[in-house]
């Protein structure tokens, strides 16, 4: 029926709005489930259309680190940290599992292109701007 489309939809809604803002935090179902005045069952049942709330809640993680990690000079274990991982081998494993490179390479790897970037942008100014001045 539309309503328990509705309901389950506003369920996710207001759930997602949880953790996206305390995503770096351990956040259980049951809290998650509570806040937004359902049961955790009903909860796992919304997010099972979406891989699962667990699932969901490491991509979410496993993104934020992937942005701090490509946009900062945080170390990897400063990043697991962040995006609420304890240990930093399971970290590493789900980061791995998920971008199939370690943290580590990724970070370096983005930092790479992101220097060649700025160098290539930094190319094209002082050859366009040769010789004009403002």
């Amino acid at each position: 029926p539309p309503a328990t489309r509705q309901l389950r939809r506003a369920i996710f809604e207001d759930a997602v709005q949880i953790l996206e803002s305390e995503y770096s935090r351990p956040i259980k179902v049951e809290e998650v489930a509570r806040r937004v005045a359902t049961s955790p069952r009903q909860l796992q049942r919304v997010f099972a259309e979406v891989g699962g709330y667990r699932a969901y809640l490491t991509r979410l993680r496993l993104s934020h680190a992937a942005d701090l990690l490509a946009s900062s000079d945080v170390t990897v274990k400063q990043v697991a940290v962040r995006v609420g991982y304890k240990d930093l081998s399971q970290f590493s494993k789900a980061f791995r599992r998920t971008y199939g490179v370690s943290a580590s390479r990724f970070s370096a790897a983005s930092r790479r292109s992101q220097s060649a970037a700025s160098a290539a942008i930094q190319r094209a100014a002082d050859s366009s701007g040769s010789g004009r001045t403002l």
